[in-house]
């Protein structure tokens, strides 16, 4: 007990931190997929699929694997983001379009997709770990589930790219948590 007492002191005083294990459910590197957080809203604890090329959240996603959630990996050191990919296949990018009338909108497409330009597309993901969760960042904001036309279905925008007049007050503010896939599949997304 007090060698246990001790040797923390001692840590403690040579500048050596003793962190928190991080859970092995959230690790900050990996094949993920997402999770929205926001408490106490509609979607909390929905996962937030692909299709047509944008993430919604109560949208089935539309892949080679059917309706499963989408599995991203990265980013990587340089904020991109990208499909989980054995190497066998091309993966798809993940990005957040500036451009025109897309506002920030969380999409996904081929990366040799001709329709998004370097200016209209930017990679400033990041995914942070702690003890008990691990979280995806773009720009190091939070994201936004804006109504669509079809009643419950929310479409995804990284908060602060938002561009759009209006609207904002009908998004809900969420988090997402990325949660390890321990088995991930090579899918394309649609």
């Amino acid at each position: 007990m007090k060698f246990t007492g001790l040797l923390a002191s001692g840590l403690i005083s040579a500048g050596i931190s003793m962190a928190a294990p991080v859970d092995d459910r959230f690790p900050d590197s990996g094949p993920f997929k997402m999770m929205a957080l926001a408490y106490e809203q509609p979607i909390h604890y929905a996962y937030v699929d692909v299709s047509g090329g944008f993430f919604y959240i109560y949208r089935d996603t539309n892949s080679t694997c059917g309706s499963d959630e989408p599995v991203l990996d990265g980013p990587n050191d340089r904020g991109i983001l990208t499909t989980y990919g054995d190497g066998k296949q091309n993966t798809q990018e993940a990005y957040v379009n500036i451009g025109g009338a897309a506002g920030g909108i969380f999409s996904l497409a081929p990366s040799q997709d001709p329709a998004t330009t370097p200016d209209s597309v930017t990679d400033h993901f990041t995914r942070v770990a702690g003890p008990d969760i691990s979280q995806l960042y773009y720009d190091g904001g939070n994201w936004l589930a804006c109504p669509t036309e079809i009643d419950g279905q929310y479409l995804v925008y990284a908060e602060k790219a938002w561009s759009h007049e209006e609207g904002k007050d009908k998004c809900i503010p969420f988090e997402i948590r990325t949660d390890k896939v321990e088995s991930p599949k090579n899918c394309e997304y649609f």
